[in-house]
């Protein structure tokens, strides 16, 4: 019996909840284990350098990459303000270059302008390689 029925069963889960809808800031972690853990010279690099006082700061250049990123916005998880919101960025590198960039609310900002709902894409698809496809295909090889 899987961890959804037996919840259903002893009536944890509410009749409106969807326990197959992750949250929407577990999203882009698993884009980017897809995507980055299985290309070669790539990496991941958050928004923010933080290098304990040595002169860390937001990646301003990366982000002026992205024409879709508002610098008005400030992911959900960080707008409390006791963080940067640089800190809800992650940024895919190609050769040190940012090709897309995700944030903490499944977002993917592409280099065009372009922005997605990874949330919504999954809604769709369920699973998370169609959601790649999606989005970025191509950043596969």
């Amino acid at each position: 019996m899987s961890l959804s029925t037996r919840k259903a069963n002893s009536g944890s889960l509410s009749s409106g909840e969807n326990p197959s809808r992750p949250p929407p800031n577990s999203l882009p972690p698993k884009f980017l284990t897809h995507t980055v853990g299985r290309l070669e010279r790539w990496e991941c690099r958050n928004g923010f350098c933080d290098t304990s006082g040595y002169g860390g700061g937001k990646r301003e250049l990366w982000f002026k990459c992205f024409l879709g990123i508002s610098t008005e916005h400030s992911p959900r998880g960080l707008a409390n303000g006791r963080l940067e919101s640089a800190f809800g960025y992650w940024f895919i590198l190609k050769n040190d270059e940012p090709v897309i960039c995700l944030d903490t609310d499944s977002r993917l900002y592409k280099l065009g302008g372009e922005v997605h709902d990874l949330m919504a894409s999954y809604g769709r698809h369920k699973r998370v390689w169609p959601v790649i496809v999606e989005t970025a295909l191509e950043l596969l090889p």
